[in-house]
């Protein structure tokens, strides 16, 4: 099944409308010329592997956080939140964005360094997997040491440049659990076990 599919179908077979409410966030969003770019469990779908998600996050630019909810609430979604992070949902299908509105690093530059990509159907910008894993070493969230480690796994980021980053950055915890996770990636998933020999 192509990541498409995957994500416009629920987890008991019926359409999930994910496709539909995606492309009216997206259509509404670049209407109102507003600069975001596509990120989290989406955008690690799309360059690592598919992960069922009912909600896509959006870096959205923080100077345009009050026409990017008013774009959203006019294309019908019930838009909650602040400044920050707004979630704005669609009411026909539940199916729901959060938008960070990052200042720095590495939102900011993730978000001007995306590329368009197609995805549902549509055009959007997505982020590379190098800001994926970066924003993923600010997490305290089980699932995202995962998803870190299966990125380093299949050296889909390169791990180089962004320990370069954040030695710019003066970020010593980050790069040291940088250090950790590439560590733990040399050595099988926890729960894996090799098969005997075939005769």
């Amino acid at each position: 099944m192509t990541l498409d599919g995957f994500l416009d179908e629920s987890l008991d077979g019926n359409p999930s409308g994910y496709g539909s409410t995606f492309r009216k966030a997206v259509s509404a969003l670049a209407a109102a010329e507003v600069s975001f770019a596509l990120a989290g469990s989406l955008a690690y779908s799309f360059h690592v592997e598919p992960t069922y998600t009912r909600d896509a996050d959006l870096l959205v630019d923080a100077s345009a956080w009050r026409e990017a909810r008013k774009a959203l609430r006019d294309a019908g979604f019930k838009v909650e939140g602040g400044n920050m992070l707004t979630r704005a949902t669609d009411p026909v299908t539940g199916v729901w964005l959060d938008l960070m509105f990052g200042v720095g690093d590495p939102e900011e530059s993730a978000r001007e360094t995306a590329t368009v990509q197609t995805l549902l159907k549509t055009k959007v910008p997505v982020i590379s997997t190098n800001y994926i894993l970066w924003m993923y070493l600010l997490s305290d969230q089980g699932r995202h040491k995962d998803r870190a480690l299966e990125i380093l796994r299949r050296r889909a980021a390169d791990v180089g440049w962004l320990a370069s980053a954040l030695r710019y950055d003066g970020d010593e915890e980050s790069l040291n659990k940088l250090r950790e996770f590439i560590e733990e990636a040399k050595r099988p998933p926890t729960g894996w076990k090799p098969r005997g020999k075939r005769r």
